[in-house]
């Protein structure tokens, strides 16, 4: 094997180390899992990136849903990986624009990651490009915590600063692409177990009417786990006890210790990640019959 798959190898052990001990159930569906794969040819290159590790995180995120995880593993949609750069990942992470809160063993509830859109320069990065990072530092906090992979998400995206440069990276037509494609292949039932809610705060008047305009691309089912709100956090306690809030989503926790620190740094301290992301991509796009563009 030539050193750069040995260095996605590397990533991929790192992002998902092992994180056990696994239920009864979590067998079972890891079992049935790799007979699925096992008898598809069409993914038998993709098996080596997938040990035991990265397979229970997946299954404990979507609930143990398998055949779901299986239908999903089946595509790997080059069109949205021909989009992105994992060169900006270092840029994206040092302007702090994702965070994630903290959680002991026994919380109850999904975990919760906030999104500043303030901090996010549209002239530096793509909207996939954040989305992307989002869930590389997404499964970076949750690697070794079988507990918050299990509980689902919460997404609280706080839109202050949002201009209309922002709101260009969401044309209608690419929305469309994105919507088409994700839906034909991601299961509603599936994406609706994984995200708990998703709360738009301090929402004005161009939010409201960028999300009007758009949300008939999102699947109703969906649609309905998201809420717009300018200062009522009442959507966030709901979902999650305010004793596990900081005080500006409703909780009583200072704002400054609810996050998980220097995340996004720890992550990017691996300096072979951008290089394996790159790896994966080439892989990704030659496995489809793409060649990229820049």
């Amino acid at each position: 094997m030539n050193s750069k798959n040995e260095s996605l190898k590397e990533a991929v052990f790192r992002l998902f180390p092992p994180s056990g001990p696994y239920s009864t159930e979590e067998e079972e569906a890891i079992k049935e899992f790799y007979n699925l794969v096992d008898d598809d040819t069409d993914l038998q290159e993709w098996k080596k990136y997938a040990p035991e590790s990265v397979v229970i995180f997946c299954l404990r995120v979507c609930q143990l849903e398998v055949r779901s995880i299986y239908r999903v593993a089946m595509v790997n949609f080059p069109d949205l990986f021909a989009r992105l750069n994992p060169k900006a990942m270092p840029s994206i992470a040092d302007r702090g624009i994702f965070q994630i809160m903290k959680r002991n063993k026994e919380d109850e509830g999904p975990a919760v990651l906030v999104l500043r859109i303030n901090r996010w320069d549209p002239s530096k990065a793509i909207l996939d490009d954040v989305l992307f990072f989002t869930f590389i530092l997404y499964v970076f906090a949750a690697r070794l915590s079988p507990e918050m992979q299990r509980a689902g998400i919460l997404s609280i995206v706080d839109m202050r600063g949002l201009r209309l440069a922002h709101v260009r990276h969401l044309s209608t037509m690419d929305l469309v692409k994105k919507a088409a494609l994700i839906s034909l292949k991601v299961p509603i039932k599936l994406s609706t177990r994984i995200v708990k809610g998703c709360v738009l705060v301090n929402s004005n008047a161009l939010v409201v009417r960028t999300f009007h305009a758009f949300k008939w691309l999102i699947p109703k089912k969906l649609r309905k786990k998201i809420e717009l709100t300018q200062s009522d956090m009442s959507y966030i306690t709901n979902l999650k006890d305010p004793s596990t809030l900081p005080v500006e989503f409703g909780g009583v926790i200072d704002d400054t210790e609810a996050y998980i620190e220097d995340l996004a740094n720890n992550l990017m301290s691996d300096k072979k990640l951008v290089p394996a992301m790159q790896h994966l991509q080439h892989e990704i796009l030659r496995h489809n019959g793409y060649l990229k563009i820049n």
